[in-house]
């Protein structure tokens, strides 16, 4: 052990020491350290926004995390275009002003106060300014002719999905939308019962005369998703006109212990026809001869349910059923969905079929009949015609 006269002394030499290392040439001491910035600084793109189509003028807004500069070019061209900075060095922007409609790749280079560089930050995204409309000269009164007429139509490829999934499973599903006008067409596309469960993919663009455009809808469920089954629309809308997709979405669990399978006898019923279906229940599990609770019903697409039915029934492996719902014969004519879900405890399975409700003239009838009226005429004027001919022969 040392005294304390010996702890006092090393103390004194260990300050000197410390004095000695930090002073200066002039004698002076500083306990300031540099450390030198070797850090890349954070690159944000705000605007524009990754695979975004801009219909009106944007700017082009990039942030740091530390002050700097920043350059920016468009599909690899020239590198030294440079950015407005604000007056904290941490915030750039520019305009789209004098850019024309197309796609492109916008790079960003920035480089920090302390010369560390980040050049990695890139998007894609799409100019399409709407053309002026164009201007249709006066004709004088007593002229003839008249300028091309404005047509706006469009066409989807489809107007039902259904999609399964598991909970904690995502799929895809796509439609592909043509502007058959002579004009350009802004679409902006939304959706109703669905928010939960579903990712569009553009809900505002533009579309050229003859242009097509494939949309993906992303839908979802959540690994605790309650096994159900969800019913809504996708809406295409363009100015006064709109286009309505209808969405099944069943949602099932992961380790399901039953596998349900409900359908009707036609996917067309007669307005004011009873709804017959067959339900049929499969016991996946180990527990058998157990009673479980059948639910089924009828629903339209904004999930109201116009009829329903539950009863309590005991199943070993599997049981096929007959059952009949009556219908209002004030239900309107459209699509509807048949949904069944049968629960045995806390444990469920769903299922639906979907089906139409109309007229015994419907358009596919309606073809029908034409074409049996035209073979029907072209008969009846060929008999005629040889009657006639018979009738000249004779005189």
């Amino acid at each position: 052990m040392y005294s304390k006269k010996e702890e006092l002394f090393f103390l004194l030499i260990l300050i000197i020491c410390i004095n000695f290392v930090s002073s200066d040439s002039s004698g002076t001491t500083s306990s300031n350290v540099t450390i030198p910035d070797t850090i890349t600084p954070n690159v944000t793109i705000n605007s524009p926004l990754n695979a975004t189509t801009y219909l009106s003028n944007n700017l082009i807004n990039v942030s740091l995390n530390e002050r700097g500069s920043c350059n920016y070019s468009l599909n690899a061209g020239e590198t030294n275009n440079s950015l407005t900075a604000s007056s904290n060095n941490k915030e750039f922007t520019k305009d789209f002003t004098g850019i024309s409609n197309g796609n492109y790749l916008l790079n960003i280079f920035c480089v920090d106060n302390f010369g560390n560089m980040n050049n990695t930050e890139y998007v894609n995204f799409t100019i399409n300014f709407p053309a002026a409309p164009p201007v249709t000269p006066v004709t004088p009164s007593g002229g003839g002719g008249g300028g091309g007429k404005t047509i706006e139509t469009f066409t989807i490829d489809k107007d039902l999905i259904e999609v399964s999934l598991k909970q904690g499973e995502t799929k895809r599903e796509t439609i592909s939308l043509e502007n058959t006008g002579n004009t350009i067409l802004n679409f902006v596309i939304n959706s109703t019962n669905l928010d939960n469960h579903l990712i569009i993919s553009e809900s505002s663009f533009s579309l050229k005369p003859g242009e097509k455009k494939i949309i993906n809808f992303d839908f979802f469920a959540g690994e605790n998703e309650l096994s159900e089954v969800y019913a809504g629309n996708i809406v295409i809308n363009m100015k006064d006109t709109k286009k309505v997709i209808n969405v099944v979405t069943r949602v099932q669990e992961r380790n399901p212990l039953f596998d349900l399978k409900a359908e009707l006898l036609s996917k067309k019923i007669l307005k004011g026809d009873d709804l017959d279906m067959n339900i049929n229940i499969y016991n996946l599990g180990d527990l058998k001869n157990i009673d479980v609770l059948l639910y089924y019903s009828i629903m339209d697409f904004e999930n109201h349910t116009l009829a329903y039915r539950e009863e309590s029934l005991a199943i070993d492996d599997k049981l096929k059923i007959f059952r009949t719902i009556k219908m209002s014969p004030e239900l309107e004519y459209g699509n509807y969905v048949l949904y069944a879900k049968v629960s045995y405890q806390n444990i469920t399975a769903v299922s639906s079929y979907t089906f139409k409700v109309t007229t015994a003239f419907d358009k596919y009838h309606i073809i029908f009949w034409i074409i049996v009226a035209s073979v029907s005429l072209v008969i009846a004027l060929v008999v005629w015609m040889i009657r006639r001919n018979v009738k000249r022969r004779e005189e």
